[in-house]
């Protein structure tokens, strides 16, 4: 394994991370505690050492499912264990205290080793200043229950610079991959935080995964100058080359993907000149596709009319990407119509927790309006 020491944090961290928002869930959409526990085991033989959750993934499943399948299981001061406090839920400080308290029990800890203030943006950061999350976050740190903090982004590049200009964070997580490097200002971001002295927390590097399986174009570019390589691979790549990373964080769904990930990050030596330009030429291609840029993060789950539009945007992109509208259509065929997009009341509920600030609720009509002249 590869690590990233930071002698200001006193840190050496897996250059790997195991991200826990897409563990392999079973036919009730509940963890699966067996397969999973496997991942996180093999993760931590190869040397993976980050471990990253937050109070709303899987339900709500995930936080407790570390404390029982991490915290309870492994040496606790051989892994960093990163946790995330959702402001869209902390409006004042007695809240803030109930949730904190309810993660730590999940965890089965009595310190996080990473804490952030999860979802950061502009609205968001002047409310934790308002009721005095930040100052209640250092505190925290104060007295050894957060090592180290710091929050994820989710704004433009001038929200980054106002955040990290109001003071002095340990860290900070962004989204960054070859395709938003430009495309969606990742770069700016980057290089905001390079500024500011401020090291860097990966998130999204394969995109939700749509990078694994790219549009055939990009697909034959890459297998030109790396056939080596899978898709995902090369994506992993992209951000293992950059300075400043403390750690890359993998949504990994199965062991193939912990088994790949790991081959990938401990045999990685840079990139060359001709994958440099192979990374700008694949996005001269995704930037001629009209795709969505969603993620398939769910934080849109909330819906009150509970559309999955996470799944519509993801057959639209297929779609686009291949030409192939067989899961597009299928999906408003067979799902009931009380949970497809005509049902939307527009409460808006889903574009206020989108980290991607995609109009869902215009989308999402477009996409059931493509998908019905297709049948």
């Amino acid at each position: 394994m590869i690590y990233r020491t930071d002698d200001k944090l006193k840190t050496k961290t897996s250059l790997l991370g195991f991200g826990g928002m897409r563990f392999p869930v079973d036919a009730d959409d509940k963890i699966d505690e067996a397969q999973t526990t496997k991942m996180i085991d093999m993760a931590i033989e190869a040397g993976v050492n980050y471990f990253d959750t937050a109070y709303s993934y899987h339900n709500e499943q995930s936080e407790s499912f570390y404390g029982k399948a991490l915290v309870g299981r492994h040496d606790r001061s051989s892994f960093y264990l990163a946790d995330k406090l959702p402001l869209w839920f902390t409006t004042d400080m007695q809240k803030t205290q109930e949730i904190f308290e309810e993660q730590m029990r999940r965890l089965q800890t009595d310190y996080v080793d990473f804490h952030l203030l999860h979802a950061m943006n502009k609205e968001r950061f002047d409310q934790a200043k308002e009721i005095g999350i930040i100052d209640w976050q250092e505190d925290k740190k104060k007295e050894g229950v957060f090592t180290h903090v710091g929050f994820s982004f989710h704004d433009k590049p001038e929200v980054l610079d106002e955040i990290l200009s109001y003071k002095h964070w340990d860290f900070c997580q962004i989204q960054l991959n070859y395709l938003d490097w430009d495309i969606y200002q990742s770069k700016e971001m980057y290089d905001i935080a390079r500024k500011h002295g401020v090291p860097l927390i990966i998130m999204e590097p394969i995109r939700g995964g749509s990078l694994s399986n790219p549009n055939d174009k990009v697909r034959e570019l890459f297998k030109e100058v790396r056939p080596d390589l899978t898709p995902s691979a090369i994506a992993l790549s992209f951000v293992a080359n950059l300075d400043g990373i403390l750690t890359i964080l993998s949504g990994m769904s199965n062991l193939q993907h912990v088994q790949e990930n790991i081959v990938t990050i401990s045999q990685f030596q840079g990139l060359t000149k001709e994958e440099e330009v192979m990374y700008e030429k694949a996005r001269e291609i995704f930037r001629s596709l009209p795709l969505i840029p969603c993620t398939s993060c769910k934080y849109c789950s909330e819906c009150p009319m509970d559309i999955e539009m996470w799944e519509l945007f993801n057959k639209y992109n297929h779609y686009i990407s291949y030409n192939d509208p067989k899961p597009l259509v299928n999906y408003v065929k067979k799902h009931d119509p009380a949970h497809l997009p005509p049902a939307c009341i527009k409460c808006y509920t889903c574009e206020n927790l989108c980290p991607q600030h995609i109009e869902i609720t215009e989308e999402i009509q477009k996409v059931y309006a493509l998908a019905e002249s297709l049948m």
